[in-house]
C-alpha cells in the first residue's frame, strides 16, 4: 500500500477496521491509543477533542466504535497532522473528525467551554528524565520540553465546559504529577491501573476526571494485560480487535 512519502502501513487498529499510516521513522503506535478510547463513553450530543492526536490512532479507533459524536482532532507537528488528515479521509471519518494543525495551549485559548470531554496521550518524560530521540516526531511525542504536562491539564481544563471530562493515559510512576496538576481544576477523579501481568507492577495508567468536581481520587481495581506466556487477556484481546469498551468503573 502507497500514497504517503516515508509512510508505512501495518495491518491496522481494531483488526483491521482502522486502517492506520505512519511515518517510516519515528514514533509508532501501540496499544495505548486503543485503550485510551476504548475508556471514552460518548452521547450522540457530545464534542470530544484528541489533543495532540499524532497519526489519529485515538481518534479514528473512538469513531468506529462509538458512532456518536463530534471529534477535532489537533496535532502541533505538521507532518503528523498531515498523516491524521490522511488516515480520516483513508477510513471514511471526514464528517466525524476534523483535523486541526495547532498547538494545543492556542487552541485551548480560541475555544474556551467548548468541548464536552477531552482525550489524550500526552509526553512521557520530562526533558531531564530521558535522552530525546533524534527522530523529531517521536522526541516531541515522548519529550516535555516544550509544553509541561501541567500545561496540557490547564490547556485542557480551558476548552472543557463545566462538569466536562478529561481521560488520558500516562506512565504510572507519573500518578503524583498528574494528581498535583489535577488539583483545584478537576476532581472525582479515576485512577486506572494497566498491570502488564498478575503480580507486577503498573506502567500505565488510565486517568478520568471531571472538571471542577471536588470528589476524592478512585483508585480502581485496573486491567492485566498479558497472560503468564506474553499473550493478551481475552478482555484485552476483546477491546484491541472487537473495539470492546474499557469500562473504568466496571
Amino acid at each position: 500500500m502507497s500514497g504517503l512519502d516515508g509512510a508505512i502501513f501495518g495491518d491496522g487498529l481494531l483488526n483491521g477496521r482502522v486502517r492506520l499510516a505512519q511515518p517510516a521513522q519515528g514514533y509508532r503506535v501501540a496499544i495505548d491509543p486503543v485503550l485510551l478510547a476504548a475508556s471514552v463513553t460518548v452521547s450522540s450530543s457530545q464534542t470530544i477533542l484528541d489533543a495532540g492526536c499524532g497519526t489519529g490512532a485515538a481518534a479514528l479507533c473512538l469513531a468506529a466504535r462509538c458512532a456518536d459524536g463530534a471529534i477535532v482532532a489537533i496535532e502541533r507537528d505538521p507532518a503528523l497532522a498531515e498523516f491524521a488528515r490522511r488516515n480520516v479521509s483513508a477510513n471514511d471519518f471526514g464528517a466525524r473528525i476534523d483535523v486541526i494543525e495547532q498547538d494545543f495551549e492556542v487552541f485551548a485559548s480560541a475555544h474556551r467551554e467548548t468541548f464536552d470531554q477531552v482525550l489524550f496521550n500526552p509526553p512521557f518524560y520530562a526533558s531531564s528524565a530521558h535522552t530525546a530521540s533524534p527522530y523529531a516526531t517521536k522526541a516531541v511525542a515522548h519529550d516535555e520540553a516544550t509544553f509541561s504536562f501541567d500545561g496540557w491539564i490547564a490547556a485542557a481544563a480551558t476548552c472543557l465546559r463545566p462538569a466536562g471530562r478529561l481521560t488520558l493515559i500516562h506512565r504510572a510512576d507519573r500518578l503524583a504529577d498528574i494528581l498535583m496538576a489535577l488539583d483545584r481544576r478537576f476532581g472525582a477523579t479515576l485512577i486506572f491501573p494497566l498491570w502488564p501481568r498478575i503480580g507486577t507492577p503498573a506502567k500505565r495508567i488510565i486517568v478520568s476526571a471531571v472538571k471542577g468536581r471536588k470528589t476524592a481520587p478512585m483508585l480502581l481495581p485496573g486491567l492485566v494485560l498479558h497472560e503468564d506466556d506474553g499473550a493478551f487477556t481475552a478482555k484485552v484481546e476483546n477491546i484491541l480487535r472487537n473495539a470492546a469498551p474499557l469500562a473504568l468503573t466496571g
